[in-house]
């Protein structure tokens, strides 16, 4: 079984990008597929601090507009999410960061698209 978070090299890393932008045309008539997600330190810190949080989870979704939609779920030292109940209202990613060790799970998406919030370009965004 592969270790969550292992690194992957530069090249590999590339290849993977290109391969998913180059070989799957076939989602983009389908699917806002973007090139990258960016969430910024405030959103992976609201996620962390949930009580008993050792990493993150991230699921994938559809939007009303058939957009992506990525959303970071803390998970405990099990394996196993921990989610808010199902009838909670969202809360604030600013609280939820600033609430160390709180017992508020929260689940957080809408992080910003690559087009048209990217980075440089470099090597996993088509660059060279």
């Amino acid at each position: 079984m592969q270790v969550p978070g292992e690194s992957i090299s530069p090249k590999k890393a590339k290849q993977e990008c290109k391969a998913l932008r180059d070989e799957r045309p076939d989602l983009k008539p389908k699917l806002d597929l973007p090139k990258a997600v960016y969430f910024d330190q405030t959103a992976i810190n609201a996620v962390m601090s949930v009580r008993g949080a050792v990493g993150v989870r991230i699921y994938l979704g559809v939007t009303e507009k058939k957009a992506l939609n990525l959303m970071l779920v803390a998970v405990d030292a099990k394996g196993n999410d921990i989610l808010p109940d199902e009838g909670t209202e969202p809360r604030s990613i600013r609280s939820a960061a600033k609430s160390a060790g709180d017992d508020d799970p929260i689940i957080v998406n809408h992080g910003q698209y690559c087009p048209p919030t990217c980075s440089d370009e470099n090597y996993l965004n088509g660059g060279n």
